[in-house]
């Protein structure tokens, strides 16, 4: 995306997950930024959320390619609810969380 010229904001769990790569796209020529939030913990992606809306930057194209699996296992009668607790937060609540929020700037600028 930023060979095609777009600003970014990279998101990690962790800021030094995104070092490399947010050295890299700025010097593309494009602005870029890191987030960093534990998808599966809900209050820290409405922090990241509010990172974001402080940034006062235009958001028009949100990526998601968080994801995970629950662990592989041999067994899936002894799979503890916390495996499927914790995909659903990451792969479902988290980008319901992060949509809405980045949608209602698109129709703001009714697009």
């Amino acid at each position: 995306m930023a060979s095609q010229g777009c600003n970014l904001i990279l998101h990690s769990r962790d800021l030094k997950h995104t070092e490399k790569v947010l050295s890299e796209v700025q010097d593309m020529g494009v602005s870029a930024r890191a987030v960093a939030a534990d998808l599966n913990d809900l209050t820290a992606v409405e922090r990241m959320l509010g990172e974001i809306d402080a940034m006062g930057v235009q958001v028009d194209i949100v990526l998601n390619n968080a994801g995970l699996q629950i662990a592989y296992r041999t067994d899936y009668l002894t799979t503890p609810p916390s495996d499927y607790e914790i995909s659903f937060r990451v792969n479902t609540i988290a980008p319901a969380m992060i949509i809405p929020n980045s949608v209602a700037q698109l129709l703001e600028r009714s697009f």
